[in-house]
């Protein structure tokens, strides 16, 4: 975190060394949750070179500021590639950044991102290739003023996998999304209280609810130690780490 010194009992570990999150799920289709500023660190640390869409949980600037980078994938693919997002989002997404969404110009080359817009609704279920895609809905952050809005984001669920990053609470409505899972990814920022993520209490008490089998911690803060961590939580509870790898 820039002007924190990390404590040397963390620096001895790399997996405290923690880049802004995102999720690739590889299968006969590729999916990314999320275009973060780190994008183009992440593809190659990680060797991703095909892409057939992008799925976002909302559009904060660490979750969406690596947008420029899907130039590449459309480079290497000569084609646009698919965004599903929330009305909200795809509304955001045009107005900061319209030129990822103008019609492509062949002639030219992919020298700017084309990425095809999408509206998805919570609790309606899509298709992303090969995969079927549940959204829920998510609160993240509160309204800060009388006349202003709060953000929610959506949480992905695929087969008996579910993505739950930048959270706060969980609607009833979305309750069915999140039951009878294998693996839950589920944010958790810190191990104190926070306005507009989950601390470990709360990730904890959403995890005995629902009851997954396996849950991983995700959106970790500079007070989340990794070898601490692995101390004190549940055996079916894990924190992430950049480059983590596992079967859905």
């Amino acid at each position: 975190m820039i002007g924190q010194e990390m404590p040397p009992e963390m620096r001895a570990n790399p997996k405290n060394f923690r880049l802004r999150v995102s999720v690739h799920i590889q299968g006969n289709t590729s999916l990314l949750i999320d275009t973060s500023p780190d994008l183009r660190q992440q593809a190659l640390q990680n060797n991703i070179k095909h892409l057939d869409a992008v799925l976002y949980t909302h559009t904060h600037a660490d979750h969406i500021m690596g947008i420029d980078e899907i130039k590449a994938f459309n480079k290497l693919q000569n084609a646009p590639i698919d965004c599903y997002a929330s009305e909200q989002s795809i509304t955001e997404l045009t107005k900061h950044f319209d030129y990822c969404f103008a019609a492509p110009r062949p002639e030219y080359g992919w020298y700017r991102p084309c990425m095809i817009p999408h509206i998805i609704k919570p609790m309606e279920k899509f298709k992303a290739g090969e995969f079927e895609v549940l959204p829920f809905l998510q609160k993240h952050t509160p309204k800060l003023s009388a006349g202003g809005t709060g953000m929610d984001t959506l949480g992905f669920r695929i087969g008996d996998f579910a993505y739950s990053t930048d959270v706060k609470s969980f609607p009833e409505e979305s309750f069915p999304a999140l039951e009878n899972l294998d693996t839950w990814v589920i944010d958790c920022q810190s191990m104190t209280e926070r306005p507009t993520h989950l601390c470990l209490a709360d990730t904890l008490g959403y995890i005995e609810k629902f009851r997954p089998k396996r849950a991983i911690l995700t959106h970790m803060g500079a007070d989340m130690n990794y070898d601490k961590l692995q101390e004190i939580l549940p055996q079916n509870i894990e924190p992430a780490y950049d480059g983590m790898r596992f079967k859905l």
